[in-house]
């Protein structure tokens, strides 16, 4: 039985601190995979340059 679990990720963009939640099947959520998601659920940061995820 698969379980959603919800993130709160944070980041900075354009020198500017962000964050975002995201809803993710797996039980941990590395780094690079939540900028990934974040890129694809979030059109307007589909090109931005992510630091510190």
């Amino acid at each position: 039985m698969s379980h959603e679990h919800r993130y709160l990720v944070s980041f900075i963009v354009d020198n500017q601190p962000q964050s975002r939640t995201l809803i993710h099947d797996g039980e941990t959520l590395d780094p690079g995979l939540a900028e990934t998601l974040i890129k694809t659920a979030f059109a307007e940061l589909k090109t931005a340059s992510l630091s510190d995820v």
